[in-house]
């Protein structure tokens, strides 16, 4: 979706990159790589649910507190 608002910004004059800052790629790393490790051994836990869950917490809190 967000390579369609990119363009939809270019229609209507309001400019949007995809330059991201140090953090963001990081982040994206992260919950990809936690992602693709989950479903690999073809049984879940609540140990990785747990580890989402504190993922998410840990990339709210980088992403509130870091500028």
């Amino acid at each position: 979706m967000p390579p369609v608002l990119v363009f939809v910004g270019i229609l209507l004059d309001l400019p949007m990159t995809l330059v991201f800052n140090g953090c963001e790629p990081v982040a994206l790393f992260a919950a990809t790589f936690i992602a693709v490790l989950i479903p690999m051994d073809g049984e879940s836990h609540w140990l990785e649910g747990a580890e989402l869950l504190a993922l998410s917490v840990i990339l709210g809190l980088a992403f509130f507190f870091v500028p």
